[in-house]
């Protein structure tokens, strides 16, 4: 059974210089935990009942042109930042 899920679900304060099937979760929104929830949901399924669960993690897609100001958005407005020379300010910059 797949499911699409999302980078959401480890939110924004990682710290690992990379992501794999041990990253903790710690979603920092409702989206994301929701993501979360039911990707743990699917392992105890697998577990319980044999369902081959699978889970693919669709990140963020960065492009000029995205006006809407929505977290789905946010890379893209980033690097519409960046390509018109200006400074960009990460999440939890002071």
């Amino acid at each position: 059974m797949p499911f699409t899920s999302s980078l959401a679900v480890y939110g924004a304060d990682m710290t690992e210089d990379f992501i794999d099937d041990n990253t903790t979760q710690r979603s920092l929104l409702f989206y994301g935990a929701t993501k979360a929830f039911t990707e743990n949901m699917g392992r105890f399924d697998k577990r319980k009942y044999g369902i081959d669960f699978r889970v693919i993690r669709y990140p963020s897609i960065i492009g000029p042109g995205m006006t809407t100001p929505r977290v789905a958005q946010y890379n893209p407005r980033r690097y519409g930042t960046i390509c018109q020379g200006k400074p960009i300010h990460h999440m939890g910059d002071a």
